[in-house]
């Protein structure tokens, strides 16, 4: 039975995991790369959900390492473990990836005797439906270094380590393999270089539209409201802040004929340099150890849905900047500006947004 399409009954001895899956439009809010929401989520006996992934909504050219992919389905496995706290359940993950069958690892779920049968949660069910990506220009005054350290210590107060998430210091960088639950690898967030940001982000817009990927960020464009995947996934006009003549002139450019024309005239540094809203505000990296398994990635997938979380406990809104990580040019400058022994697993705006951000669309909505 698939998030999509599978309910539970509502009579008694509606199993814990019928249950979950039945509160899809909850946990199905998480992020992912273009919207492609690729997670398959499925029971497996009462007590268990089974997380992975649909081959045909994974961005196989944007996407070469599955970075996105399986930050993504960490994303979601922490959205389950929210909207399972609200049900009186704890999620204990356990991750085995196999990228030939499309699995993540299984979920198992428990319920929490020690505090009267409702496990803890740092965030809320609300908190998670309240989320939004905000893609257009932010308000000053931007956040602060110290501002996102506070965000810091309030995300990490969700993974019962008493330093959470933060500044570098001589901690293990990996779980301890005698305790499985641990949600390590340890991460930390770092405010990048505004100077480096601007000349950098313009050099990576330019390769989004005049790149290998382009063609697949077409296919998950949603710019006409006739579509009929308009209301279920990808990245739509309203949710891109378009106005009218953004959204067709954007439409037009991305077409393969016209996009032909703008590579021979160099009018793809246009249309980069127009890419990103500014003022960007503050540009934040999730970093953590150098050649993190696959299983440590899925966690730090479950670290950046917190950090988002409680940036909008505090008003404020995320938009990821991939683009800055997947163009090899300048996936390079960020490495530099994180240092050799972290890595950037992902790379944010974080801001206070000018206007408030439409919901987007959800295939469990």
């Amino acid at each position: 039975m698939s998030a999509a399409g599978g309910t539970a009954d509502s009579g008694a001895g509606v199993t814990p995991a019928a249950l979950l899956l039945a509160r899809a439009a909850d946990w199905g809010r998480a992020p992912s790369a273009h919207n492609t929401q690729p997670w398959d989520v499925r029971t497996d006996g009462p007590d268990t959900l089974v997380l992975g992934w649909h081959a045909d909504r994974v961005l196989t050219i944007g996407d070469p390492t599955r970075r996105d992919l399986l930050l993504s389905l960490g994303c979601v496995a922490e959205a389950i473990s929210i909207v399972a706290a609200d049900e009186g359940y704890a999620v204990h993950p356990r991750w085995q990836v196999d990228h030939g069958r499309g699995l993540a690892g299984r979920l198992e779920l428990r319920a929490d005797a020690d505090s009267g049968g409702r496990a803890p949660a740092a965030f809320t069910v609300a908190e998670l439906l309240a989320r939004r990506t905000a893609r257009a220009a932010y308000e000053s005054p931007f956040v602060t270094p110290e501002q996102v350290a506070d965000l810091a210590r309030e995300a990490g107060r969700a993974t019962g380590q008493p330093d959470g998430l933060g500044p570098r210091t001589e901690r293990p960088e990996v779980p301890r393999p005698d305790r499985p639950d641990d949600p390590a690898p340890l991460t930390d967030l770092l405010v990048l270089p505004p100077d480096l940001v601007e000349s950098q982000l313009r050099e990576a817009d330019r390769w989004t539209f005049d790149g290998p990927a382009t063609g697949e960020l077409r296919a998950w464009l949603r710019l006409d409201q006739r579509d009929p995947a308009y209301a279920r996934d990808g990245l739509s006009d309203t949710a891109l802040g378009l106005a009218s003549w953004e959204r067709i002139g954007l439409n037009l450019a991305l077409r393969p004929a016209v996009l032909g024309l703008l590579r021979r005239t160099r009018l793809t540094a246009l249309l980069g340099r127009t890419a990103t809203d500014r003022p960007l505000g503050t540009v934040v990296a999730l970093t953590a150890a150098p050649d993190l398994t696959d299983e440590q990635v899925l966690d730090c997938g479950r670290h950046l849905l917190r950090v988002w979380l409680a940036a909008g406990r505090v008003g404020l809104s995320a938009h990821p900047l991939s683009q800055l990580l997947d163009c090899p040019g300048t996936a390079t400058e960020v490495k530099g500006a994180v240092g050799a022994d972290r890595t950037a697993y992902s790379v944010f705006r974080l801001g206070q947004p000018r206007h408030r951000p439409v919901r987007s669309a959800r295939v469990t909505d």
